[in-house]
């Protein structure tokens, strides 16, 4: 994904728009907002257990698309802990 955090800084700088074009819906042209892609419920209970789903079941927070780092202790206020 295109201004993803580089966590591995011997590889080349490349991502998605590195080779392709910018994604556009078919329809209307109409650019895509890499932030408004959905992410998927994670779930941490008797019928489920999702890698990921016990911070989401615990605090009520998901993170957004790809992003790999929460500051623990924004994470403890928001949810109230």
């Amino acid at each position: 994904m295109p201004f993803q955090f580089n966590h591995t800084l011997d590889l080349p700088d490349e991502n998605f728009l590195s080779f392709y074009g910018w994604p556009a819906h078919s329809a209307t042209g109409e650019q895509l907002n890499w932030l408004t892609l959905p992410v998927l419920d994670k779930r941490w209970n008797a019928k489920r257990a999702d890698k990921g789903g016990f911070i989401q079941e615990a605090t009520g927070w998901k993170p957004s698309i790809l992003q790999p780092f929460v500051y623990l202790p924004g994470l403890a206020k928001a949810s109230g802990l």
